[in-house]
């Protein structure tokens, strides 16, 4: 009876190791999340009247304006009645760090020149509080419709 249990035991082993192999043989990664991969995790703290439909609908469009930037995996959502957490992995990273003669200059993912510094750990620190605070700018901005002047109005077919 021990020695089945222990075959059995070997075997579900093997298994595992095998499909383990196979899986990153098959070039298959597991996703990283923030702790491993770093990123961006931002918590927003809604008014305290805040009901939590409307909470809702601030995750939503969060999401949808993250979903707008491309983010793979991103998490967001509503802690309790008017807390909303936004974790997205892997994001926040600056887009090139160049070296020029003696200094590192860093490039936003643009294309733009954010500025040069000493040493390569400045540069890429540099590069990453902007992205990090242009990706801010976009989760926490809050929406305005504007009203403005009709200018012109054109008929049809004029």
């Amino acid at each position: 009876m021990k020695s089945g249990r222990q075959g059995l035991a070997i075997f579900l082993v093997v298994v595992l190791v095998l499909g383990a192999i196979g899986w990153f043989a098959a070039g298959l990664r597991p996703l990283l999340g923030l702790d491993l991969k770093g990123g961006l995790s931002v918590t927003l703290q809604g008014p305290s009247n805040a009901t939590k439909d409307v909470m809702q609908e601030t995750v939503d469009r969060i999401q949808q304006r993250v979903d707008a930037l491309g983010v793979a995996e991103p998490d967001i959502s509503l802690l309790g009645s008017n807390v909303v957490q936004v974790q997205l992995p892997g994001v926040g990273s600056p887009g090139t760090v160049k070296q020029q003669g003696n200094q590192w200059c860093a490039y936003s993912s643009e294309g733009k020149k954010i500025g040069c510094y000493a040493t390569q750990q400045e540069a890429q620190a540099k590069a990453q509080a902007q992205s990090q605070s242009n990706l801010l700018k976009v989760i926490g901005t809050t929406a305005r419709l504007e009203e403005g002047p009709v200018l012109e109005i054109v008929a049809p077919g004029d």
